[in-house]
């Protein structure tokens, strides 16, 4: 289990994990009225992550649910716990509603 006090829970890890050993650029984006941060993860990390993703589609809520989480478990901060609606091949992260936010995830990410 580990806390994500952005989400005021704790969140029970399962079993399926991808470790992201490289991230290959993170930029913000802006999209409509809010801010992403965007990951490009390297080639073997973008394939084990799309897999993940339909392995959990296929799941029921909040089984179907995935922690990103940075430097953990354990003691990692939660940085996002999106239930997964369809199978994801670009990580984006919400970034809040200004840039400024969207940088401070950023720096959090590649710092």
């Amino acid at each position: 289990m580990i806390w994500a006090s952005a989400f005021d829970s704790c969140l029970t890890l399962g079993p399926d994990t991808v470790h992201v050993t490289y991230v290959r650029s993170a930029q913000t984006v802006e999209d409509g009225p809010l801010w992403l941060v965007r990951l490009e993860l390297d080639a073997p990390d973008t394939i084990a992550f799309t897999k993940l993703t339909r392995t959990l589609v296929t799941r029921t809520a909040p089984r179907n649910e995935l922690a990103i989480i940075l430097h953990g478990p354990p003691g990692g901060l939660v940085l996002a716990a999106p239930a997964v609606v369809q199978p994801v091949t670009q990580l984006d992260l919400d970034g809040g509603s200004t840039e400024a936010s969207a940088a401070t995830i950023l720096d959090s990410v590649v710092g």
